[in-house]
């Protein structure tokens, strides 16, 4: 694919599962009338496919993003405002869970296709927006501002990726892409146990 064109590639496994988690949001959105939808939209991936994740945000934008927002508006208590930020960070992940868990679905095509190294990576990728999504994880501006967005892999993790990571002066990219692959092999049963505390 060009690195220059502005469609997300529909051959790659990160273009698909990016393309559910940045356009069906956005067109969530627009289905909800938060905006005027687009003029017209270059769709690579098979519209049966995405409708479903479409349709989560547009519930998440209709309903619950809708409500928790009206009720922030008319309210001063900050422990309220608190709960109410909280209980949207959880809407937010549940709506990401099911964007994860269906292009993970629907990809595997794609994945396969991947080096080994870099199927281990996406898979473990995956598992840590579970775990993320079990505490809770603040992704606001602020927060990320504060913890940063992480360190994902700037190379196709083949041989020759993992060793350019590897024997990077900065290691934190090697560190995500081990952590992520070491994830990936972790037996489902400890995935899970991990998520339920």
């Amino acid at each position: 694919p060009d690195p220059t064109s502005r469609t997300i590639s529909s051959s790659s496994w990160f273009g698909q599962m990016n393309h559910r988690l940045c356009a069906c949001i956005y067109l969530g959105a627009a289905e909800a009338g938060l905006f005027d939808p687009p003029l017209r939209v270059l769709d690579t991936v098979d519209p049966s496919l995405v409708r479903p994740v479409i349709d989560v945000w547009k519930d998440f934008w209709l309903h619950d993003y809708t409500r928790i927002m009206e009720a922030a508006a008319g309210e001063s208590n900050p422990k309220r405002l608190d709960a109410l930020r909280e209980e949207l960070q959880q809407s937010v992940w549940r709506a990401h869970e099911y964007t994860i868990d269906r292009g993970l679905e629907d990809c595997m095509e794609q994945l396969r296709a991947m080096p080994v190294a870099e199927q281990r990576f996406g898979v473990g990728w995956c598992r840590m927006v579970h775990l993320l999504a079990s505490v809770n994880w603040k992704t606001s501006l602020e927060a990320l501002k504060h913890d940063g967005a992480g360190f994902l892999p700037s190379h196709v993790l083949d041989q020759a990726g993992m060793q350019k990571l590897q024997h990077a002066a900065d290691q934190r990219e090697w560190k995500t892409a081990c952590a992520a692959q070491e994830l990936a092999s972790a037996p489902e049963a400890a995935v899970q146990a991990s998520r339920a505390f």
